[in-house]
């Protein structure tokens, strides 16, 4: 077999086409010039042998016909809708073969090009450093010898939370940006939106489940248990999130990169630099953006979506806040120092 784009040399003075000035080829057989017969040149490559003809034209040009009828040299290179003729391929020494023309016979005179769907781009650096920067699993640890009840389910979860808050303040240093604000920031910001990042991890662990919340890998709450508890409207509110995520089927990537905005995105009193901190909220929002342009293209509108769903996490965040404050009140729960101290400055 021939591949496409090589000579074939035949018995022929002139099974080899060669053009003239337009290209056009003579009803006799030869190759005419404006219709004046064509000089010496035609005739020694016409008194070629076959290897010479062969090497007188390129391997990587052929000869194809115009539209009217003409024959023209093709450098390699044609367009959807013309026919991609060459020398006749049945045309080998040996006698003559027999190909089917499955290209003509199938799709017609014209090329039928497949186009696949673009791939997805790789993601944005920022995103990628958010997944490598993620926490390992936390898990519960219950007060061992104390009664199951209010009490033992509040001081796990106060534990729970207090362990947590050490985890993102080491997990915040890692954010792109994060570290170029001044230590006053740094604090100002963590103060404002832990426990909205708290609640995003809790929201984010229980989307597997139906109606359970998953403080941690193993303390997983269920209504009754946190009617039990005295967290039922606390249930209810982050069950609410829950089910709006759960909507939106929202990936570990895009989870990263909300923790990241919620915790850029303060309304703290306290901010020193207003401009640097805007700018890490760009920087986060654009790495959001750049990441559903090339990873979700076919949800436009996701990004804003996404972002929709901060405010509902804080207003959750804050029924967190006011609970556990009124258990502090109380005085019958115990709380470590970190947790006390983020606690008192959200009051």
């Amino acid at each position: 077999m021939v591949a496409a784009g090589h000579v074939v040399a035949g018995s022929g003075p002139w099974e080899q086409p060669v053009p003239g000035r337009n290209g056009c080829r003579s009803q006799s057989g030869g190759l005419s010039d404006g219709g004046r017969p064509r000089g010496g040149r035609q005739r020694a490559l016409g008194a070629a042998s076959p290897r010479q003809r062969q090497l007188l034209v390129p391997e990587q040009w052929w000869w194809a016909p115009g539209r009217d009828g003409c024959w023209s040299l093709s450098n390699g290179r044609f367009q959807a809708g013309r026919h991609m003729a060459g020398v006749r391929l049945d045309r080998v020494r040996g006698g003559r073969q027999k190909y089917k023309r499955r290209l003509d016979s199938e799709n017609g005179p014209y090329l039928s090009l497949q186009i696949s769907p673009p791939a997805k781009k790789p993601m944005t650096k920022i995103v990628s450093y958010l997944l490598v920067a993620e926490p390992d699993k936390l898990y519960a640890m219950p007060p061992p010898g104390m009664p199951e009840g209010d009490i033992k389910a509040l001081t796990t979860l106060c534990d729970l939370a207090d362990r947590e808050l050490v985890v993102i303040i080491g997990w915040a240093k890692h954010i792109p940006g994060f570290s170029n604000l001044s230590l006053g920031d740094q604090m100002s910001l963590l103060q404002s939106a832990w426990m909205e990042i708290l609640i995003l991890g809790i929201v984010y662990r229980s989307l597997p489940y139906d109606d359970k919340l998953v403080y941690a890998e193993d303390y997983i709450m269920d209504e009754e248990h946190s009617r039990l508890a005295g967290l039922l409207e606390l249930y209810r509110a982050i069950l609410q999130l829950v089910r709006r995520y759960k909507k939106l089927k929202v990936e570990k990537e895009e989870f990263v990169t909300l923790k990241a905005l919620a915790l850029a995105n303060s309304d703290s009193m306290y901010i020193e630099d207003l401009e640097a901190v805007q700018k890490l909220q760009d920087l986060l929002h654009e790495a959001l953006q750049d990441y559903e342009l090339s990873q979700r293209h076919e949800e436009p509108r996701r990004t804003g979506k996404l972002l929709l769903t901060l405010p509902l996490l804080r207003q959750t965040a804050a029924k967190a806040v006011q609970h556990f404050y009124s258990v502090k009140l109380q005085g019958k729960v115990p709380m470590h120092k970190l947790f006390l101290e983020m606690l008192e400055a959200k009051v």
